[in-house]
């Protein structure tokens, strides 16, 4: 027997056909994880998709069903809402989905939380109360790059055991 017998067999072995690899896959998938929440997180905030809380507003006819029974809710009139309130219950009633977003000051956060009854100037109360929060992700800037060394290691340690089985028979064969 030669010395270079035991490192073919290490070539062939169950360890380095399959749990390299497999370990190769799973720091690839988690390095995806990582890269993609490390990537996003920094551009939710420049791209508007975060921190704007959105309120749905019902019809009456559906605050009717909605209040009948239930507990007592806070009442606020759209004098008492702030603009950006304002602004979020307006839009709520023009768009089909009955939501709008609240881009500014919310200082009625809480009642929008519990559930609130908004009477408009008709003298029409409708129900409103907060349907997202949209919080922001936050994760620590180095997540990216942790990522991204994830996915190199992962491919390096997939690619590895199949090179280090072509290296061992050039080897084999020079002696």
């Amino acid at each position: 027997m030669s010395d270079d017998e035991p490192e073919i067999a290490f070539a062939d072995s169950r360890f380095l056909t399959y749990a390299i690899p497999f370990a190769g896959a799973l720091l690839i998938a988690a390095g995806i994880g990582a890269g993609v929440v490390g990537a996003y997180a920094p551009l939710q905030q420049e791209f508007g998709l975060c921190d704007e809380p959105t309120i749905a507003v019902y019809t009456p006819e559906r605050t009717a069903e909605l209040t009948a029974e239930g507990p007592s809710l806070d009442r606020l009139t759209m004098a008492d809402l702030t603009e950006a309130e304002r602004r979020a219950v307006e839009e709520a009633l023009e768009e089909p989905s009955r939501e709008g977003g609240v881009d500014g000051e919310f200082e009625n956060r809480a009642a929008f939380e519990r559930g609130v009854l908004i009477r408009d100037d008709d003298g029409n109360e409708r129900y409103a109360t907060l349907t997202s929060n949209n919080n922001c992700v936050a994760v620590d800037p180095i997540l990216f790059p942790l990522g991204v060394a994830a996915i190199l290691l992962g491919i390096v340690w997939i690619l590895a055991p199949p090179m280090y089985r072509k290296f061992a028979i050039i080897e084999r064969r020079s002696t």
